[in-house]
């Protein structure tokens, strides 16, 4: 909700979130493997920084992986990633349809693309953004709150944990 209304998903529900699901795992699943648990929290920072270095991945999404992970296996966590990749994939399509501008994301991603490319040898890419955050508009068009297709896949991983 607070990604929905506010854009941003506070540390501190973060940090909750890593703790619960730290003691869900050793107490109620019985997890001894104490370097699973960190991996698993771990590996989607590792994955997504580099996204998050170019601006085609917010923070927040990348922590929110991380509490996934906290509560997942590695296996169920890479199946929640890959589920929340392709509903988010899902949402932005029929954003696009919405919208009806294909090409005009299209022609931005590519340019995007490009520049990061041209610059990433400087190193002066960081900070490029997929979508103007000054143009509440274009944000509108352009982007989705990955944090709700990441929920979906959640809820779908853990149902079939059940």
């Amino acid at each position: 909700m607070w990604d929905l209304s506010k854009t941003r998903i506070p540390n501190a529900l973060i940090v909750s979130g890593l703790i619960i699901g730290v003691f869900y795992r050793v107490l109620c699943m019985g997890e001894r493997n104490y370097l699973a648990i960190l991996l698993g929290i771990m590996i989607p920072v590792l994955l997504f920084f580099p996204l998050f270095l170019i601006r085609a991945m917010g923070a927040g999404d990348i922590k929110l992986f991380a509490v996934t992970g906290a509560f997942f296996t590695i296996g169920e966590n890479l199946k929640c990633i890959v589920l929340a990749i392709m509903l988010g994939g899902v949402f932005a399509l029929i954003k696009v349809l919405f919208y009806r501008n294909l090409r005009e994301r299209l022609k931005y991603m590519f340019t995007y693309f490009r520049n990061v490319l041209q610059f990433a040898g400087t190193g002066s890419f960081y900070g490029f953004s997929y979508a103007d955050r000054e143009d509440d508009e274009c944000v509108k068009r352009a982007g989705i709150k990955f944090s709700l297709p990441i929920l979906i896949a959640t809820i779908i991983v853990m149902g079939d944990m059940l």
